[in-house]
């Protein structure tokens, strides 16, 4: 399992209103993706949090290359501040390490 977190802020004009359609269409663009397991949007004080699970890595980047030339891509990437940050990684299997503690 892969998943991807964004952590971001939208422009201080962008009102909800106007993103949270474009969050709908995300969601079924998402799960038309070949890998696609599971979307979570959260939001915060001031902050969103997107999190999007992938079933390998692989899939996840082919994703969001994809999303980054996409018309819809385009459309929520000039709602967000550029002053973002996200995460990538993999699962960690923890069941090796439950005799060393």
């Amino acid at each position: 399992m892969h998943i991807q977190t964004y952590i971001f802020r939208l422009h201080a004009d962008v009102p909800d209103h106007a993103f949270l359609p474009l969050v709908a269409e995300l969601h079924d663009w998402l799960r038309e993706q070949p890998g696609f397991a599971s979307y979570a949007l959260y939001q915060g004080r001031g902050e969103w949090m997107d999190q999007i699970f992938w079933l390998s890595e692989a899939e996840a980047e082919a994703a969001r290359q994809r999303f980054l030339f996409s018309d819809l891509g385009q459309r929520l990437l000039a709602m967000v501040d550029t002053d973002h940050h996200g995460f990538s990684g993999s699962s960690i299997d923890l069941s090796a390490w439950r005799d060393g503690f």
